[in-house]
């Protein structure tokens, strides 16, 4: 295929991520509500106008990446019953990345336990979120809870597969989708941090960005 569409995809993404980083930072809701899933559908974008749709990693791929908008979608708007939608969501999009992963074949064993020792670094960020969101009060608390342990276990699962395949762009963008995921429950469940949202969707986007690279280039 030609490489200026996907070129011209890049470009939209990054026109997109950078929109939404200043509409996050400067409280412009309506920008962020257009540039936020933007930037995803961009992505899809990218791998459709680079590879077609003829190859299985390509369509968990993008399975992954509508999996990961509609969550995007869903939390764009307040409530706790928003955030359970969008937090299942993302949720079946890492399934779908470790899918892929498992399809592209594991090989590095040595990365993989290098993974696993710094999610252990995380464990008490992660122990301090699942603590906070069963303490939400009012009748979504014991589902919070139990959402975002669930989360947190099948997201931790995800970058361990993604460093195991070998690749290090995947394993790298995994390992930046958890440190966005952190950040973001920290900032909803123990304390809201100022630069948090900002925080979050800087590294949400790298890290799906550099998902693709390492699933198109890999």
């Amino acid at each position: 295929m030609s490489p200026i569409l996907p070129a011209v995809f890049w470009g939209l993404f990054a026109v997109c991520s950078v929109l939404d980083w200043w509409a996050l930072w400067r409280g412009q809701r309506l920008v962020e509500k257009v540039a936020k899933p933007g930037a995803i559908v961009a992505l899809v974008g990218v791998v459709i106008a680079s590879r077609g749709l003829g190859d299985t990693s390509i369509m968990f791929l993008l399975l992954a990446l509508v999996l990961c908008l509609a969550g995007d979608v869903l939390l764009l708007a307040e409530g706790d019953g928003r955030f359970l939608a969008g937090l299942s969501a993302f949720l079946l999009g890492h399934l779908a990345y470790a899918v892929l992963f498992l399809h592209l074949g594991l090989a590095a064993g040595w990365w993989a336990l290098a993974a696993v020792v710094g999610l252990l670094g995380l464990l008490s960020f992660g122990v301090r979120i699942i603590r906070a969101a069963f303490g939400t009060e009012g009748p979504a608390g014991a589902a919070l809870g139990v959402g975002v342990t669930a989360y947190i276990a099948v997201i931790c699962v995800m970058a361990v597969l993604g460093w195991w395949t070998g690749h290090g762009w995947i394993g790298l963008g995994a390992s930046i989708f958890v440190v966005s995921d952190t950040i973001l429950g920290w900032n909803k469940f123990v304390r809201a941090l100022p630069w948090g949202p900002v925080a979050v969707m800087v590294t949400y986007l790298a890290a799906q960005a550099l998902l693709v690279i390492g699933v198109l280039h890999g």
